[in-house]
């Protein structure tokens, strides 16, 4: 039998069954991103997602002290599901199972028919609470009750001028195409950090050649969290624009300031965002994208004359 060749990539941490299961205690361990703070802003607003790659179910919520709190979607009575919906507004938290009633803080208010449980004490029965913490307006939790890296920790190596901006209350933020793919999760968020494939995979929308110094890459090895940073810059297109081109390019042209074929000066977002993008202060600069492991990309560029990100959620 011939013994694999130790320079080729192996595709066993693609394919392998026994590789995925160890790769759960990753999610387990990790910073994951929820949603926006906006989306929950008011008392008793919530959010919910399933984990299904781990077989967990949590939610998110506001209470009436401002705070933030993120628990297992499971009620401790018989594990009765709480949260049923995506998104929503409680007063309360009820279980239909049997009617038991939570705080928004997690703690156990009520008790249907309580003599049925003689000697239970409510105050020592509360919702399993996750690890959560904010940053430039993002919601983040770890199912490690207590996590290696706080978060700030975690994301050594972001721009620190990026968080305030991002979290700017005065952005609206809005759901675009979204998409489930049937493939491992490193599928997705590798090729995000290089751009050694844009000339290739994307040549009929971009129509130009990109050289190396129109897409930098740089990794943030001493970081938990981020992993790298793909800054992209327009290409230097000699002669006029192609007579013949795709509607994409046409409504680029039209409309953006990113085009091939549009001269815009986009220097300017390196002085309105100070230490946050653009570090060469190119007057060509597209975006910056940033890879946070294990299921978050962000992306920063300059578009419709503002700056603004597009990032994308990866269970």
């Amino acid at each position: 039998m011939r013994e694999p060749d130790s320079k080729l990539i192996s595709n066993l941490p693609y394919i392998s069954d026994r590789f995925f299961e160890d790769e759960k205690k990753v999610w387990r361990n990790s910073w994951l991103m929820m949603g926006r703070e906006l989306d929950i802003k008011d008392a008793g607003q919530f959010i919910s997602f399933d984990i299904k790659a781990i077989n967990v179910s949590l939610a998110i919520v506001r209470d009436s002290q401002g705070t933030l709190n993120a628990f297992y979607n499971i009620c401790p009575h018989r594990s009765g599901r709480l949260f049923c919906d995506r998104v929503g507004k409680k007063a309360a938290i009820v279980c239909r199972f049997h009617g038991w009633t939570f705080g928004l803080d997690g703690e156990l208010r009520g008790i249907p028919e309580e003599q049925l449980f003689p000697g239970i004490n409510k105050s020592e029965i509360s919702l399993r609470s996750i690890s959560i913490d904010t940053w430039a307006g993002f919601i983040f939790v770890n199912l490690n009750p207590h996590p290696k890296n706080s978060l700030k920790d975690y994301l050594h190596g972001v721009a620190p001028g990026l968080e305030a901006y991002l979290a700017n209350p005065k952005w609206q933020w809005h759901t675009g195409y979204q998409k489930i793919f049937k493939a491992n999760w490193k599928d997705l968020m590798n090729i995000q950090h290089e751009g050694y494939h844009a000339t290739h995979v994307h040549k009929r929308t971009l129509g130009a050649t990109f050289t190396p110094d129109e897409i930098q890459s740089e990794y943030f090895e001493d970081s938990p969290g981020a992993c790298s940073l793909l800054t992209v810059h327009r290409p230097r297109i000699s002669g006029d624009a192609p007579t013949e081109m795709t509607l994409i390019q046409q409504l680029s042209m039209k409309y953006g300031t990113t085009s091939n074929w549009v001269d815009q000066d986009t220097s300017r977002a390196a002085k309105e965002i100070e230490k946050g993008v653009n570090f060469s202060a190119s007057d060509k600069w597209v975006f910056d994208c940033y890879t946070f492991f294990p299921n978050l990309i962000l992306f920063v560029g300059c578009f419709c004359k503002h700056v603004i990100f597009a990032c994308f959620i990866k269970f």
